[in-house]
Order: C-alpha cells, then structure tokens, then sequence
C-alpha cells in the first residue's frame, strides 16, 4: 500500500505563511506533533510524517480563515 498522499508539500507551507499561520500552538497541537517536526517536514524532501498527521496539517490550513478573525478590544 502506498502510504504517499498527493499534495504539494510547498503549495501548503506557502499558503500556511500567507495566512499567518504559527507553526506552535494551535496548528500543532490540531496536528498531534511538535512544531519542530512539522518544520522539519516542510523543509526537507524526505522528512517523514504520519499520513494522519499530514491529513491534519492540510485540513488545518485549508479550514483556516483567510483574514484573521477581528476581535472587538472595545468590550
């Protein structure tokens, strides 16, 4: 079986940086990894990840807003 997932591994930490997405905290706690693996994975071609770790990667990213959310200070 091949564990392999089609998807453009710098087509995802692209649009990961443009909208402003950390890879500590949330991203990383959603994925079930250390920010340090997942900027392991994205930088080095043969960097292994879960396959379940990868789905949760691109669903993160995908699901995340295109303008960050505006929060009202004036409460």
């Amino acid at each position: 079986m091949d564990n392999k997932l089609n998807y453009d591994k710098k087509y995802y930490r692209n649009k990961r940086r443009e909208k402003e997405i950390p890879l500590s905290g949330a991203l990383a706690k959603y994925v079930g990894t250390s920010y340090g693996h997942i900027l392991q994975w994205e930088k080095k071609e043969n960097h292994p990840m879960q396959r379940d770790k990868i789905e949760r990667y691109v669903a993160y990213i995908e699901a995340y807003p295109e303008e960050p959310l505006e929060t009202n200070i004036n409460v």
